[in-house]
C-alpha cells in the first residue's frame, strides 16, 4: 500500500474510534459502546489526506507556516469536512448521522464551537499518524512520541525535530 491509501485507511479508522469512544465517554458508559457510521470512515480518510498535505510542511505555502497554525488549520479543516460531510450527509440525504443543534453556538446542526475546538486538540495526534506511516512506509525517522506533538505546541518547535 502507498503512504496516500495506509493514510486514507488508518485516519479513517482513527475518526470512527475517535466518534465511538467520544459517545461512550460522553454518555458515561463504562462497556464504551458508541455509534459510528461507514461515512465517517470516508470523512477520516479525507482528512487523512489533507493532513497528510500539511504535515512537516511538504507543500510550498505551508513551509512557511510554523506547527501551532499547522494544527488550527488541521483542526479547521476537520470542521470544514464535518460541515461539508453533515450538509450533504444529514441535511441533503437524511442520514442524521449527528445533531449538534442541542450543544451551545452551532451551524444548522453539523458543525459546533465546542466540537470545533475538539478537533483542534486532536489534530496532532493526526500529524503524527502521517509520520508514523511515513517512518514505516518510507523509512523517515522514527517519529516523537505523541505527547511531544502537544508539548511542541507550548515550546514552538517542529515535533520532528527533536
Amino acid at each position: 500500500m502507498n503512504r496516500h491509501t495506509t493514510m486514507f485507511v488508518l485516519t479513517g479508522m482513527f475518526y470512527m474510534v475517535t466518534e465511538i469512544v467520544y459517545g461512550a465517554v460522553t454518555a458515561m458508559d463504562p462497556r464504551l459502546v458508541g455509534q459510528t457510521s461507514i461515512w465517517s470512515l470516508v470523512m477520516g480518510g479525507i482528512l487523512g489526506l489533507l493532513f497528510a498535505a500539511f504535515s512537516n510542511g511538504s507543500t510550498q505555502s505551508t513551509q512557511r507556516m510554523t506547527y501551532r497554525w499547522r494544527v488550527v488549520i488541521g483542526g479547521l479543516s476537520i470542521t470544514l469536512v464535518e460541515l461539508a460531510s453533515g450538509i450533504i450527509l444529514n441535511l441533503w440525504f437524511g442520514f442524521d448521522l449527528w445533531d449538534y443543534r442541542g450543544q451551545g453556538p452551532n451551524l444548522w446542526g453539523q458543525i459546533s464551537l465546542y466540537h470545533s475546538v475538539l478537533w483542534i486538540v486532536a489534530a496532532p495526534a493526526f500529524y503524527w499518524v502521517d509520520d508514523v506511516v511515513l517512518h514505516y512506509l518510507s523509512g523517515f525517522t522514527r517519529p516523537s512520541p505523541l505527547y511531544f506533538y502537544y508539548l511542541d505546541l507550548f515550546r514552538g518547535e517542529n515535533p520532528q525535530d527533536d
